[in-house]
């Protein structure tokens, strides 16, 4: 169950894909038949439930309306909840009540979050040197009031007793459904669709567009920007960095209290009074930082006059 909630560098993309299986699968009406023959049939074989949440080989062309007037509004009180909550459990009750707006989206990035913290507490990779480092996991323990499978009784029961499914959030619909091989222009309609909702917490998914679906739910392939692929583990650590100073220019709170401030500072021991610092000494005694704050300056630009093609390889 928790593989679904994995944050890795690819964005929300994969476990969108993740997620999707289990409520889709979760939420049809079962079988009552008793016969073997008429079981067999409707029962999916062990291979078929274990690759079902894949993206199909052939999809019909993904249309992506522009985003509503209504859906804006409530997008805005999304990211404003999401900055200053102090309890992920009441953000993603909350959250889900507008699941048709944007809510579901913003659930799954609440719970990915504190993912990361708890993942690397579990595998006793917390940068513990450190008073601010201390600190900071406290905060984060604090914040992270509710486990990976609570997060899913959650969703799972909004999304039966709402009857929404995961693509009625028109933020997720537009990474779904994905196909293999998919096209450039279905990839420039995402990468279009993306950028109209000015979302920052969808957004993120602008750079891992290039990245074909994967079968492993969990699977981390790298993400392109510009005419640059970013595929060995360096490169992929340097994008995602990029990408947290990017959303502090787009809304997301990057204080000193905010969840990617804290997170540096717990599981990497780059504790600063906001992301900004916490990068540079990070990234800043071997150089690297200047290229995060050059790269985020380029994907800011690109966002801005919503240069479509950038995120989109050209072969």
């Amino acid at each position: 169950m928790k593989k679904i909630y994995t944050w890795v560098a690819g964005g929300i993309v994969a476990l969108l894909a993740a997620t999707a299986f289990e409520f889709f699968t979760s939420t049809q009406p079962r079988n009552t038949s008793s016969t073997p023959e008429e079981t067999s049939k409707s029962a999916p074989s062990q291979d078929r439930v274990n690759s079902a949440w894949a993206p199909t080989q052939a999809a019909s062309t993904p249309t992506h309306p522009k985003t509503s007037p209504e859906t804006r509004e409530v997008l805005d009180s999304l990211l404003a909840q999401f900055n200053r909550t102090r309890s992920y459990r009441h953000f993603i009750s909350a959250s889900l009540k507008d699941a048709r707006h944007g809510g579901l989206i913003y659930a799954l990035a609440a719970n990915a979050e504190c993912e990361t913290f708890r993942s690397s507490r579990e595998s006793n990779k917390l940068q513990m040197t450190s008073n601010q480092a201390l600190h900071s996991a406290a905060l984060l323990e604090a914040r992270c009031d509710t486990t990976a499978e609570e997060s899913f009784q959650q969703l799972s029961a909004a999304m039966t007793s709402n009857g929404v499914r995961p693509d009625s959030d028109p933020l997720v619909a537009i990474l779904m459904p994905r196909t293999f091989n998919e096209s450039k222009d279905d990839s420039l309609r995402r990468a279009r669709a993306l950028l109209d909702s000015g979302d920052p917490i969808a957004m993120q998914s602008l750079i891992y567009l290039e990245t074909q679906p994967s079968r492993d739910p969990g699977g981390d392939t790298g993400g392109y920007f510009d005419g640059q692929h970013y595929r060995s583990a360096t490169e992929r650590a340097l994008l995602k960095d990029t990408w947290l100073l990017v959303q502090c220019s787009l809304g997301v709170s990057c204080g000193p209290e905010s969840t990617a401030t804290l997170l540096l500072c717990a599981t990497r021991n780059w504790c600063g009074s906001d992301v900004a610092e916490a990068l540079q000494i990070g990234r800043g005694p071997d150089g690297t930082f200047a290229q995060v704050q050059n790269l985020a300056n380029s994907l800011l630009s690109a966002i801005r006059t919503k240069r479509a093609a950038a995120f989109v390889p050209a072969g």
